[in-house]
Parts: structure tokens; sequence; C-alpha cells
């Protein structure tokens, strides 16, 4: 513990925290080793952010663990979506992914594509999965713009600072900002 103590000192607080987190004799011996110490707001949000990360990739093991368990043409098998990781009917997807196994397949929702600007496109699966892990986060076209997405001339709009842009806030609302000339 002693030597697991001393490596410990160059680690960021948050490693600290983390590594707490691993067994019983880590989170005592790095109980006293944290008590002197405050945190930032910006290491606590970081420790949230990796619990949270944490506990989809759980989610997410537990889901592929009753893919391999489920018996074959088990309604979980035939039906399963692994971004929602849960049954939809048959409607719900594409002939494409009917034929995927259960720990790969998506349902349409989360297959279909979102355009933000000729340059970036999101699929639903990557902005539900945006949501679970870039909580509070905005991602940029760095590209200036002259046409919008449907290649209409944009340069009568003035003040541009950037280019369009996707958010993702508080872990349940996503923004897609695009300029549209009037």
């Amino acid at each position: 513990m002693e030597l697991t103590l001393a490596i410990a000192q160059y680690l960021s607080p948050v490693a600290h925290l983390v590594m707490q987190h691993v067994c019983i004799k880590f989170r005592t011996g790095f109980a006293s080793d944290l008590e002197g110490n405050t945190l930032t707001v910006k290491e606590l949000l970081q420790f949230a952010f990796l619990l949270q990360r944490d506990l989809q990739l759980r989610l997410q093991d537990d889901y592929n663990r009753k893919c391999n368990l489920a018996p074959l043409n088990s309604i979980f098998d035939r039906f399963g979506c692994s971004g929602c990781r849960t049954i939809h009917g048959m409607e719900n997807f594409s002939a494409k992914q009917l034929s995927l196994l259960p720990n790969t397949r998506i349902c349409k929702g989360l297959e279909g594509t979102f355009r933000l600007c000729s340059h970036l496109s999101f699929s639903g699966e990557c902005l539900l999965r945006g949501l679970r892990q870039l909580q509070n986060a905005e991602l940029f076209c760095q590209v200036r713009h002259r046409e919008d997405i449907h290649g209409k001339d944009m340069t009568c709009v003035r003040g541009r600072q950037s280019g369009p842009r996707v958010g993702f806030h508080g872990g349940h609302t996503i923004t897609m900002d695009r300029v549209i000339p009037f």
C-alpha cells in the first residue's frame, strides 16, 4: 500500500477519487491521503463525468451479457436494440439491422443521420451516445460556410462567428444550430 500511495502522489485529485472506488483497501488508504485537499468545481465535474461514463459502460456490458445468454430466436435475440438497450417491435428496425446480432443492432431512430452542414453529419446513435457522455458540450464545424445544408448562398448573413454546431446539454437535450438565410 505504501508503494501505491507513493505513486499516487503524482496523480491528480480526480485520479485519487477514482482509485478510491477500485477496492476497499484503496478506499481506506486514499481516504487519509485526500483529507486536507479541497476539490475545485471542475475536478468534481470531471469525477461525476467519469462515474457517469462508468455507469453507461456497465449498463452496456450488462446488455451484451444478456445478448450472449439469450436463446436463439427469443424475442430479445430477434428485436434487441444495443443503442437503447431495450426491445422494440420489428417495425422499428430496417431490414439491414434485423439481420445483425442484438449486440450490434440499432433501431431506426438511432440509425438515421442528421446533417449539420456539408462537412458534418451525426447518426442518431452518435447523438444518443453524446447525450450520455458529453454533457454540457458543443461541437462546432470549424469551416466558414458560404452555403447552408441545402446549397443556398449564406453570404447575406452578417456577424457569423463560426460554423454550425450541435450541443449536448445536461444529459437530456440536444440542440443543432444552423444558419438559415431569409
